[in-house]
């Protein structure tokens, strides 16, 4: 099992359409940018 870590100051992240997204920790943090993070050119 995974130990939770946590930010001491969380991420903060803004998209253009004004949409926030915040995470303490850090396993939630990279699941977002590798999975639900907008891809830029197709990239991924």
């Amino acid at each position: 099992m995974l130990t939770e870590v946590y930010f001491s100051v969380p991420p903060h992240v803004i998209f253009p359409n004004g949409l926030t997204r915040a995470s303490e920790v850090l396993h939630d943090t990279i699941d977002f940018l590798e999975n639900e993070c907008p891809l830029q050119r197709g990239e991924r």
